[in-house]
């Protein structure tokens, strides 16, 4: 009995020490700082996805950009003719000489006035042993014209009539992967080609053979219109002027003829 009375007791003492089980207030309560258990769907923020969508694109541009212009430098993109039409420095084994104009034109274009301008170049070490001889020099002439059309199709009809005149050898080929028409004989040897408005010809007198690498260094800026086969093959487009015929003043008179005295 005295157990039992004493179990009693620590039972009555333990439920009111125990606390009240909560009420609906507090219920709700706990809800709402218990984290939810459904997903809620991520807030979007439209001005900052637009500018960040312009941001990657401009991005992308300028990278784009910026790996065209190292491509067209890595990858031997040309470069524009120079100032006054003739490289003015130094080309592989060769020094610069000197640069001259020149109003008369070797190739004559109907109709299309042109300039010359040429450069000569000297051997590094011929010019340092002070010695120098047609072998250690090199020409090369640049015309400019004031249009392009006629200038491939005179290019062609000079260097063949070249070889059946003059006695030249002419012929086609690729030199410093360049093509060009050269021109040799006479003691002299040059390589001849057509660039749009612009006619190039490299060599010289007294040369055994045409330098390739002043050639190569004239294709950068000065690419050939050449075709494979020109020699041969029709003429480029282009039309030719008729000659002009003096026509006389006066009616000729067969009952009176005058003498001609231009000619013999």
């Amino acid at each position: 009995m005295i157990c039992s009375e004493w179990a009693l007791r620590e039972t009555r003492a333990t439920a009111s020490a125990a606390p009240a089980p909560p009420t609906k207030p507090s219920v709700n309560k706990l809800r709402i700082l218990m984290p939810s258990t459904t997903q809620t769907p991520p807030r979007r923020f439209p001005a900052i996805a637009g500018f960040a969508v312009c941001f990657l694109s401009m991005t992308l541009r300028l990278l784009a950009m910026c790996a065209a212009v190292a491509m067209a430098a890595g990858c031997g993109g040309r470069s524009p003719p120079p100032k006054r039409r003739v490289i003015e420095s130094g080309i592989a084994s060769y020094s610069f000489g000197r640069y001259q104009r020149l109003v008369d034109v070797e190739v004559w274009v109907p109709q299309n006035r042109a300039v010359a301008h040429t450069a000569s170049y000297v051997k590094k070490q011929a010019a340092k042993s002070g010695r120098l001889t047609d072998q250690d020099i090199v020409n090369a002439f640049v015309t400019e014209y004031e249009r392009k059309q006629g200038v491939l199709r005179a290019v062609v009809k000079f260097s063949r009539r070249l070889a059946q005149e003059s006695g030249y050898v002419v012929e086609e080929h690729k030199l410093g992967g360049v093509r060009v028409i050269t021109v040799t004989g006479h003691g002299e040897a040059w390589a001849l080609w057509g660039s749009g408005k612009y006619v190039v010809k490299v060599g010289g007198r007294g040369l055994d053979k045409i330098p390739s690498s002043v050639v190569e260094a004239y294709g950068d800026p000065y690419p050939s219109s050449l075709e494979s086969g020109v020699l041969e093959g029709p003429l480029p487009e282009g039309k030719d002027q008729e000659p002009e015929i003096e026509q006389s003043d006066e009616d000729y008179d067969p009952s009176n003829p005058r003498p001609d005295w231009d000619h013999d």
